[in-house]
């Protein structure tokens, strides 16, 4: 199990399952504690470290085989799981909507409030339901599992944004013991074959929370489950040529090769880059300046082969 040994955040899981009372004074609403950070910002969204952010608890169900109900709970304040977020200006605060099924795509555009908003989707029961369409939006968000499988099941229909977003809101829930892990292994799984921004961004996190580890136990776990997901594709793509990626593909690659390096997971790099050492420094024979490239003198340092 990768559980509180997983991804960065999960150390406070205990106390992100509140929702950091005490940041704000208590007797005010979700709405006015918000506000009360953008008061004196009229111009520039604010930005505010990963501990606190605006959370979107949102629930989607099929009541009836022809109906779809959605709910959405007042914003709240929780663990975001990211660097940095951008606050919206106080009466920017629109949740929008795309859901797909039989009847086809629809869109609603909502504003947040500090009560229940129900939206009942009548004429069949949609495939799925993801918030912040189109973009990676402002907002975390939490949904219930149904949704969260649904999603999953669909990720291939999302767009880039989209699935940025899910990804993004994935890590925070989780972050906050609001995801069980079966399903944020589902989803990391998912998006091998999705947009390369979101595959980047669940790598640094695992890269990243590998290196903040310190009991052996835990970085084989972890290390053996980088090595199940990624292992095979890292080592056929680092034997591919560059010529014809676009930039994110070529910054996924280099992404997923500087993880299993770091690893030790990707042996015949490490074995060509300790060649191209030897020759540099003169092991052999005398040194050869020109046998370093640039694109290999960071990972030859990084391994301490220099």
């Amino acid at each position: 199990m990768l559980t509180k040994t997983f991804l960065p955040g999960v150390i406070a899981i205990s106390a992100g399952l509140s929702s950091l009372t005490g940041c704000m004074p208590s007797d005010q609403s979700p709405t006015e504690q918000a506000d009360r950070h953008t008061e004196q910002n009229t111009a520039n969204p604010v930005f505010l470290p990963q501990s606190t952010g605006l959370i979107v608890d949102l629930r989607f169900t099929c009541p009836a085989p022809d109906a779809g109900l959605i709910e959405i709970d007042p914003p709240r304040y929780g663990q975001m799981a990211s660097l940095f977020y951008a606050l919206p200006r106080k009466g920017q605060r629109p949740v929008t909507l795309r859901t797909f099924g039989a009847n086809g795509e629809r869109i609603e555009q909502l504003e947040l409030s500090d009560q229940t908003i129900s939206l009942a989707l009548d004429g069949g029961c949609p495939d799925f339901v993801i918030p912040h369409s189109g973009k990676s939006g402002i907002w975390r968000f939490t949904l219930n599992k149904f949704a969260w499988k649904r999603l999953i099941e669909h990720y291939q229909m999302l767009s880039p944004g989209e699935q940025l977003s899910l990804v993004q809101s994935a890590l925070s829930a989780y972050a906050r013991g609001q995801l069980e892990e079966n399903v944020l292994r589902d989803m990391i799984e998912v998006t091998l074959a999705g947009s390369p921004a979101s595959a980047i961004l669940i790598l640094d996190h695992l890269r990243h929370y590998y290196a903040s580890l310190t009991e052996s136990e835990n970085k084989s776990r972890l290390r053996a489950y980088i090595e199940d997901m990624y292992g095979e594709r890292g080592r056929v793509m680092d034997l591919q040529s560059d010529e014809g990626l676009s930039q994110a593909e070529a910054l996924y690659k280099e992404t997923l090769r500087s993880t299993l390096l770091s690893l030790d997971l990707l042996e015949d790099r490490q074995i060509s880059y300790l060649e191209i050492a030897r020759a540099y420094i003169g092991s052999d024979t005398g040194a050869d300046p020109s046998a370093l490239s640039k694109q290999a003198l960071s990972d030859v340092i990084r391994l301490g082969l220099i």
